[in-house]
This record gives structure tokens, sequence and C-alpha cells, in this order.
């Protein structure tokens, strides 16, 4: 009897420990353990005539168990160590990112695969989109605009030098008016410059008008740092006879005044007689 008994404990002790690994073991109960991993990038900018980094841009990722912020390096380039969570690894929660300097705005064109845009202040990054090197999460590190994370200049001043071909041509009036046909006005200075400032960046349509000049017209780009020249063309004089506008009035002056001076000479002469007869 007692050995009965003490069989059925073992068995009982026996099984027990069988079914605790069952137990520990069990995925649906097991919690989602956050697991550090490094998302690393580069942010580039378009407008210019070569592509280049942009410096200082404050980016903040957001994921559910933390959030991280620094600034990109003169190079454009960030890393930041964050917190995240096997649904955030397996892209069934997003992680949150934000891109802010001054001036400057994020472009939903060319965005990684990675990256869905929502808007400037809205743009979710799925991890299991990611080129990933062990726990290393990258969203973009090139330069190729098809692959970047692509800022743009908002605001700039844009430079405008408007001549005959030689020299400055002052009170130019110039209009650049881009495709919302909002118009950007500016008058030349003395040595034919003109600087409109707060122009957003972006194409125009230019219009230059000045008095004795043709009207001039062409579409510009203008970027962070633009420069533009206008050269004008002088109006030509109509002729008649041969003869512009302005030489038949200089023939015209020439004319009156040989005219006066007949007319005087007679006067003259008349009186002359008219004293002389009263003598």
């Amino acid at each position: 009897m007692k050995s009965g008994i003490a069989v059925a404990f073992a068995l009982a002790v026996f099984f027990s420990a069988m079914a605790v690994p069952f137990v520990l073991n069990d995925s649906s109960d097991a919690e989602s353990i956050p697991e550090s991993v490094t998302i690393k990038g580069i942010i580039i900018e378009i407008g210019e005539a070569t592509q280049e980094a942009v410096k200082d841009v404050s980016v903040t990722l957001t994921s559910t168990t933390e959030s991280k912020t620094v600034l990109t390096d003169s190079n454009g380039k960030f890393s930041i160590e964050l917190k995240v969570t096997d649904e955030e690894k397996a892209g069934t929660n997003k992680i949150t990112c934000l891109f802010q300097k001054a001036n400057y705005e994020i472009r939903n064109i060319n965005l990684p695969t990675s990256m869905t845009y929502v808007t400037a202040e809205n743009i979710q990054l799925d991890l299991s989109k990611t080129d990933i090197t062990g726990t290393t999460y990258t969203i973009v590190d090139s330069t190729d605009l098809t692959k970047g994370i692509v800022m743009a200049y908002t605001l700039t001043t844009a430079t405008i030098t408007v001549t005959n071909g030689t020299d400055g041509i002052f009170d130019a009036k110039i209009t650049l008016t881009d495709a919302n046909k909002t118009a950007y006005t500016g008058t030349t200075n003395h040595d034919g410059v003109c600087k409109i400032q707060n122009i957003p960046v972006g194409p125009y349509h230019a219009y230059v008008t000045c008095d004795g000049y043709e009207n001039y017209t062409e579409n510009v780009s203008i970027s962070k740092s633009t420069t533009t020249s206008f050269i004008l063309v002088q109006k030509e004089m109509p002729t008649y006879l041969g003869m512009t506008l302005y030489h038949i009035l200089m023939l015209f002056g020439v004319v009156i005044g040989v005219v006066l001076v007949i007319v005087a000479y007679v006067l003259c002469t008349r009186t002359w007689k008219g004293v002389d007869s009263s003598e």
C-alpha cells in the first residue's frame, strides 16, 4: 500500500515537472520585450544645381516605448538608438518621424519604401521594410534623390540683375509669377540689381519691363541662392522716309531755328529801314 502511494506521488511530481516548460514557453502569454536598436539615415536637399546634405535638422523618432531627438551632422546624417517592440519590428506598429529645420520643409517625393508620408509633421517609418544589419535599421544612407529623405528650402532671396549687355539698367520692373498665379515684384537700383526677399523656391515665369526697352519674359527656377541675369534690348525707333523719329525731330528743330533766324532778320531789317526813313 505504501509503495503504491509512493509510486503515485512520484508520477505526479514527474508530470508536473514536464508541464512547466510548456506553460513558460506559451507565446500567447509572453510579453513583447523592448529591444534597443539603432535607426540611422541621411537628409538631402533639392533646389540647387547639385544635391547637398542638410545640416542641423532636428530629427525626432518616437516608438511605443520612448522618444529621442538628435541633429543631423555636417553630412546630413543622423543616428538614434531607440527602444522598439516586436510589433514595431514586424511593422504592425509604426515609428513616428519628425524632421524640422527653419525655412525648410519635407517633400513627399522619392521617399524610401520604408516611409509613409502623411503630413509634413507626420511621417511613419515601417521597420519591417528597412535595410537591417543586426540591430541597425537604415532608413537611407545615400545622396541619391531616388532613395533620399528629401527636404527643400522654402523661402529665399532672389537676386536679379538687368543689363543692356554691358551696363545695369535702372528702374526695370520685374515680376515673378508662380504656378498659382502669385506674383512677386521688384525694381532694379542704379546698378541694375533687384533683390526679391521671402520668395518660395520653385519655378517662376519672369516678366521684365523698362521704358525704352523691349519687354522680356523667361521661365526661371528660384533656389536657395539664386542669382539671375536678364539682358534687355533697346526699342528700335520707327522710321519715316528713311529717318527715325529722333532724326526727324532734330531736323524739325533745325528748320524752326532757321525760320526764327530769318523772321528775326526781316523784322530787324524793317525796323532799321523805318528808322532811316524817319530821319
